[in-house]
């Protein structure tokens, strides 16, 4: 299993980081999710990805709203086809859309 942080950032309330994860049963790389308290106390963690693309997230914000955006890219696995995503963190429940 191998995990990498490629990106983070301090807000008002947390510590967010982004990265990717491998930790699937496919070995798959997935978007990583990292919220943690400034204290260090990890609050929340998920991986979220797709099982035809592997997802490298390249960079993370947040706005004054709480809300985190991350951005990246994805390949395929065969890796002939590259596609960018963005998506948006809800800053009160944890849900991602692309």
């Amino acid at each position: 299993m191998k995990k990498k942080i490629v990106d983070v950032i301090v807000n008002s309330n947390n510590i967010i980081a982004v990265g990717t994860s491998n930790s699937n049963i496919e070995k798959q790389y997935n978007l990583l999710f990292l919220e943690y308290s400034k204290e260090g106390s990890l609050i929340f963690y998920d991986e979220y990805g797709n099982t035809v693309y592997n997802e490298y997230p390249t960079s993370v914000a947040s706005d004054n709203q709480g809300n985190i955006y991350i951005g990246g890219y994805a390949s395929s696995l065969n890796e002939k086809e590259w596609k960018s995503f963005f998506m948006k963190v809800s800053n009160s429940i944890k849900i991602i859309t692309f």
